[in-house]
């Protein structure tokens, strides 16, 4: 169940009053951020939530800050960070990163929530390769053609080394 989707005009609300307490040393570094920080403020992510909400069951302990995981999934881009782990331990020690993703540091999502949100995104994604196949012929690759070895991630152990 998705508690609360924060609307895109909160978040913007939420950084202008988080920004407006910022020191001068603050508000410096922050301005290093601010192409990211454009970025973000013009992603109104309020349709997604839309298009999340039937991921969720309607019971059980509901889901939050899933609107500040993906904004966190661009903003981990934007910096060129490729570890999941590593950037949620970043944002834990970051707090202007934190601001900009649209949530305290002392309530910043776990890293487990990033991998549930992955794994509703994979299986909407499974849903949506059923349907293209059977209305369509229109043919996508499933889990059973395409597997994870096929694109090895660095440093993960399944990528193979020829041998000298």
């Amino acid at each position: 169940m998705l508690k609360h989707w924060a609307s895109h005009a909160e978040y913007q609300q939420f950084v202008s009053n988080a920004v407006s307490l910022l020191n001068e040393s603050k508000l410096k570094k922050l301005s290093s951020y601010s192409d990211s920080l454009d970025k973000l403020n013009s992603l109104n992510l309020d349709p997604v939530g839309l298009r999340l909400q039937p991921l969720y069951s309607n019971t059980g302990r509901p889901a939050r800050n899933q609107p500040q995981i993906l904004r966190s999934f661009v903003l981990m881009m934007n910096q060129g960070v490729l570890s999941l782990t590593n950037w949620v331990e970043t944002l834990k020690s970051d707090d202007l990163l934190s601001l900009m993703i649209g949530c305290p540091t002392d309530s910043l999502p776990p890293l487990g929530s990033y991998y549930d949100l992955i794994n509703r995104l994979f299986t909407m994604m499974k849903g949506i390769r059923r349907i293209c196949r059977s209305t369509s012929g229109f043919w996508m690759p499933d889990a059973t053609t395409v597997s994870a070895a096929s694109f090895p991630l660095p440093n993960s152990g399944n990528s193979t080394r020829s041998s000298k």
